[in-house]
């Protein structure tokens, strides 16, 4: 091989690399646009107040760059279902309003202050939709949230059932366990 053979073989391989280097700096950056119009969709759909939506594709995504919204999200999903169960609420649509305020619980903790306050609305409204038994299952599930002026109101809820359905007993004990 004389010296002009090797002098083109080395450009060619030099060409070589660089097609191989720039077809791999497409991939990446076609790859990185795809990942960027993702978090910009999943964006569109938070502002829009699609949140189921938007939890899936930050899920199926894995876009971890909005996992901070994703907090949020469980907060504002409680807000604006409590809301329209206490609108509910006062329109005397009991059972709607029960429906509310069961998706409005599962957002928050047990230790969540607005927690309690809101088995309590639930347990109201599941009262005045004539569905008793279902308010004491729940009840019963909840006594032993952490304390909070709802607390005391869920009790004498629950001991009110009780006198109610003929368990003057039950009712006395478990008062008696919120007076200590």
């Amino acid at each position: 091989m004389n010296r002009s053979e090797k002098f083109f073989l080395i450009v060619l391989m030099i060409f070589a690399m660089l097609f191989l280097t720039t077809l791999y700096m497409y991939k990446v950056q076609r790859s990185q646009l795809a990942r960027m119009n993702m978090i910009v969709r999943a964006y569109e759909l938070f502002t829009m107040g699609k949140y189921d939506e938007f939890s899936t594709l930050v899920e199926s995504h894995q876009l971890h760059e909005l996992r901070y919204l994703e907090s949020n999200l469980k907060k504002r999903k409680f807000q604006e279902l409590y809301s329209l169960g206490v609108s509910e609420f006062n329109l005397g649509n009991y059972a709607q309003a029960a429906e509310f305020f069961k998706q409005a619980a599962v957002q928050l903790e047990a230790t969540d202050p607005k927690f309690a306050e809101t088995v309590y609305l639930l347990s109201l409204s599941l009262i005045e939709a004539n569905r008793t038994n279902e308010a004491r299952l729940f009840l019963e599930q909840h006594t032993d949230l952490p304390d909070s002026p709802y607390k005391r109101k869920i009790i004498e809820t629950l001991a009110d059932i009780y006198k109610k359905q003929g368990e003057h007993d039950k009712a006395e004990n478990i008062l008696k366990g919120v007076k200590k």
